[in-house]
C-alpha cells in the first residue's frame, strides 16, 4: 500500500502556486482579444451636462425595455462631513439619468424622486441659509436644480428638518417638504416607484 506524504502535498500545492499567475495571464489575454471593452473614458451628458459621469457598456447583454417608464425613488440619507463637497448620492441621480438616457430612453420615461433625511436634509438648504450655517454656498444647489429641470421631484423629511432646527424658510424652493422619509418612501413606492437605497 503507498502512503502519501506531506512533502507530496507540500509539492502538489506549490506547483498550484506556480501556475496559478500563468492561468490568470492567459485569462487576461484572452479576454483582452475576445471581448468587447467598456469605454475607458467616462464622460458627462446627455441629460445633466456637469454631473453624473458613466460609462458606455457596449457589450452589456441584459434585455432592456426602452419602452418601459422607470419610476424611481433614492432614498439618501448621507451626506458628507465636509460641508464644501458635493453629496455624490445625489450625483447618483444625475448617472442614472445619463447612462439610461444614452441607451434609449427618453427624460419623460424618467419618473425620479429624492427623499433627502438625516444627515443629507443639509442638501435641501438654499446657499443663503447654507452660508450662514456652514459659512460657504450651498454644494449641491446647481446639481439639484439642474435635475428639478429635468423632472426630479426633490423631498425633504419634515422630522429630519425638525431635529435638525431646520426652518422652513431655510430650504431651497426646488425642495419640498413630507410628513417624513418614511411616509414618502412608503407611499411612493405603493404608487410603483423602485427604491433605490
Amino acid at each position: 500500500m503507498s502512503v502519501v506524504t506531506p512533502h507530496f502535498f507540500t509539492a502538489l500545492l506549490s506547483l498550484s502556486l506556480l501556475s496559478w499567475p500563468l492561468l490568470g495571464e492567459a485569462e487576461n489575454q484572452r479576454s483582452k482579444t475576445n471581448s468587447p471593452k467598456v469605454s475607458q473614458k467616462a464622460s458627462m451628458g446627455p441629460l445633466i451636462e456637469n454631473y453624473g459621469p458613466v460609462f458606455d457598456v457596449p457589450q452589456a447583454s441584459f434585455p432592456l425595455n426602452t419602452e418601459q417608464a422607470l419610476k424611481t425613488v433614492f432614498d439618501v440619507g448621507a451626506s458628507p462631513d465636509d460641508k464644501t463637497s458635493l453629496n455624490r448620492r445625489l450625483e447618483s441621480v444625475a448617472r442614472y439619468m445619463n447612462m439610461h438616457a444614452r441607451a434609449g430612453y427618453s427624460a419623460k420615461q424618467m419618473d425620479i424622486a429624492v427623499v433627502l433625511h438625516g444627515a443629507a436634509s443639509w442638501n435641501a438648504l438654499s446657499d443663503t441659509a447654507y452660508q450662514q450655517r456652514f459659512g460657504d454656498e450651498n454644494p449641491n444647489t446647481a446639481l439639484i436644480k439642474a435635475l428639478k429641470d429635468q423632472g426630479v421631484s426633490f423631498w425633504l423629511c419634515g422630522q429630519s428638518a425638525g431635529f435638525n432646527g431646520i426652518a422652513a424658510g431655510e430650504v431651497s424652493e426646488q425642495v419640498g417638504f413630507s410628513l417624513s422619509a418614511m411616509t414618502a418612501l412608503q407611499q411612493l413606492q405603493s404608487q410603483g416607484y423602485a427604491l433605490l437605497p
